[in-house]
């Protein structure tokens, strides 16, 4: 069974705590947040890494596209409510090899 695990500031990573999620990867800075990340691309016993935004947002662009392309684990972004962010979208384009948005939605 894979465990899932949080990576963001302290502030991010304690409410997944208080649900109950153990593995949790607190970064201060822009290179330790790269070398965590890279950590947890190769960690075979994690399955889903929740990553704040605004760290997502820091990290080198070679990892930024090995987190979105890479099948396991699977690292999903959380933003702010107001943000904009289409990763998530392009990450259900690569495993499905269509876009289900259409033009319409995307302008919402």
């Amino acid at each position: 069974m894979y465990n899932i695990a949080t990576f963001g500031s302290d502030k991010f990573t304690l409410g997944f705590n208080l649900c109950g999620i153990k593995e949790s990867f607190v970064v201060s800075g822009r290179d330790e947040a790269n070398k965590t990340a890279k950590e947890l691309l190769s960690n075979k016993e994690i399955g889903l890494v929740i990553i704040e935004a605004e760290v997502f947002n820091n990290l080198k662009a070679d990892i930024k596209d090995k987190t979105l392309t890479t099948v396991s684990p699977i690292f999903v972004v959380l933003k702010e409510k107001d943000q904009k962010d289409d990763s998530l979208r392009l990450m259900i384009k690569k495993a499905i090899g269509i876009d289900l948005l259409n033009e319409e939605e995307k302008e919402r």
